[in-house]
């Protein structure tokens, strides 16, 4: 994701400066999300928060925004342990943590900085990985297109 870092700081600042949000929540990961999410882009223990706290303090009507490129090793979606992180406790494979992420917040969409044309194709490396969470969720690039997509996606129940 450091590639994508000013774009993403350009939508955490405009979402900060809307006021269209009765509550809003920022909880960052690296990579995947597991047992743990943070308060901090840092993603440093003393930031960590429980998932299932987080998740406890927000009911099926909050709309869940994943911004993140999906790129990640294979094996940190699939594996128990998979996670290239040393402080990572990962007792879960990440595509069960997004699957229950998906389950608890019915309006979902995940914003990838990466462009569309490189998820579906066999000529970017981190294709697989992309492909396995857009299963998951709706999809949309982060670009004003997707944002608008998005949000609309957002209105709409998420089918799996």
């Amino acid at each position: 994701m450091y590639p994508y870092i000013n774009i993403c700081n350009q939508l955490f600042n405009a979402v900060h400066r809307s006021s269209h949000f009765k509550d809003l929540k920022f909880y960052y990961f690296h990579n995947c999300v597991y047992g743990e999410l943070y308060t901090h882009p840092d993603c440093y223990m003393k930031h960590a928060v429980d998932t299932y706290e987080a998740l406890r303090g927000m009911d099926g009507e909050y709309r869940l925004i994943i911004v993140g490129d999906a790129s990640m090793a294979p094996s940190e979606l699939t594996m128990i342990g998979g996670a290239i992180d040393w402080d990572v406790t990962d007792n879960e494979p990440g595509l069960v943590w997004l699957e229950r992420l998906s389950n608890h917040f019915p309006y979902a969409v995940w914003l990838n900085p990466v462009k569309s044309i490189l998820w579906d194709t066999d000529h970017y490396y981190d294709a697989y990985t992309i492909q396995m969470i857009r299963k998951i969720f709706p999809m949309f690039e982060l670009t004003i297109d997707g944002l608008e997509q998005a949000i609309k996606g957002l209105k709409v129940k998420t089918i799996r």
